[in-house]
């Protein structure tokens, strides 16, 4: 645990500072580029229907799950329809963009499940689809003149939630090539790129608020985060030991299923977030179960099965074993005290952004 003296002063800052922020006003911050994500996406107005998005290398390969039209109901037979082809990006630094576009391909008569292969008979429907991607998550589909809003379909419990969505370790790499003042990591000449490692497992509360509390594995810096839900708005502070604390902030658009594209930016704490921030990319590397209970993400006991790997080596057979005190052994270091406060200065910051004028 640190020293007291830390704490103290942790108190008087935001005793004295935090007062500020309702009435102090910084500059927008920009949107920074994002990474489509892959996976199953749909319209919660057209709950019927489905999207199947896979992306490797800039190619799209979509399946669309729909039926047939019919106005009897119990007489609407399923319909398969895909698309494959390129996504292209235009724009530089943070103003890129995706877009996809080819023509949906109807397929039919083709192998029953279980069964032998068959070969479809698929043709061109000539309907062209294009899929802009808006954000990490979110895209919008042109076809048959109309525009349909897209999203990513979300049936995890933990990942509906917007504070148990945090739950897990992740890996950030932060780009600070565009630093010229060292308001970043340090020397962007030698050091352009740093990285981190944040472990979230443990709700928390600020004055009825729910939170999120971690720490930075194998130390007793703590982090926190909070959710400001009218703008949907996540901040994630890291106490670390000189006098700069870090923020990572983002958007809930700019937040996927396990990869977040957020701005990272210090400040002194108590102290306004002053608009210098920098890109950073954020990925889980360990879901909420594994970091709740120490449990691998297969099974504890499984045995994982010889086999061929991707790069040829040989797969050597091992057993998983679960490691239950593995939460209470990461936490051990942390400060309950000082946890407290950060998460008072996490939900203090997360409604100062979300009442700036901010650029999405």
């Amino acid at each position: 645990m640190r020293q007291t003296p830390i704490a103290l002063l942790m108190m008087l800052m935001m005793a004295v500072c935090l007062p500020m922020m309702a009435s102090a006003q910084t500059g927008a911050r920009e949107t920074q580029a994002f990474i489509p994500e892959s996976g199953f996406y749909w319209n919660p107005s057209q709950p019927g229907s489905g999207y199947a998005i896979e992306i490797q290398d800039r190619q799209l390969f979509m399946t669309v799950y729909t039926y047939t039209e019919s106005n009897n109901v119990n007489n609407r037979d399923p319909l398969w329809f895909s698309s494959l082809g390129n996504v292209t990006s235009s724009g530089t630094g943070d103003n890129v963009s995706y877009t996809f576009s080819d023509d949906l391909l109807f397929s039919e008569d083709g192998q029953c499940l279980g069964c032998g292969f068959v070969t479809p008979d698929t043709s061109n429907t000539l309907r062209p689809v294009e899929i802009i991607f808006t954000s990490v998550s979110t895209a919008d589909m042109l076809i048959d003149g109309e525009t349909v809003p897209l999203q990513r379909f979300w049936y995890s419990a933990s990942i509906q939630d917007a504070i148990f969505a945090l739950f897990g370790q992740w890996v950030a790499v932060t780009d600070c090539t565009a630093d010229v003042d060292n308001n970043c990591y340090g020397d962007n000449l030698l050091q352009p790129f740093e990285g981190d490692l944040l472990q979230i497992d443990t709700e928390g509360n600020s004055n009825g608020e729910r939170t999120a509390e971690g720490i930075r594995p194998g130390t007793d810096i703590e982090v926190a985060a909070s959710y400001n839900a009218d703008q949907q708005l996540y901040v994630i502070v890291v106490a670390e030991r000189n006098v700069e604390f870090l923020a990572y902030y983002f958007f809930n658009e700019d937040f996927g299923t396990d990869q977040i594209q957020a701005t990272a930016e210090r400040f002194i704490p108590g102290n306004l977030l002053n608009g210098i921030g920098f890109p950073s990319y954020l990925r889980r590397i360990s879901d909420r179960t594994f970091v709740e209970t120490g449990t691998p993400q297969v099974a504890s006991g499984q045995t994982l099965k010889s086999g061929q790997a991707r790069n040829n080596q040989i797969i050597t057979p091992r057993t998983l074993v679960a490691q239950p005190d593995f939460k209470s052994s990461q936490r051990s270091m942390a400060d309950p005290e000082h946890l407290a406060l950060l998460n008072q200065m996490v939900t203090d910051l997360a409604r100062q952004l979300a009442s700036e004028d901010r650029v999405r």
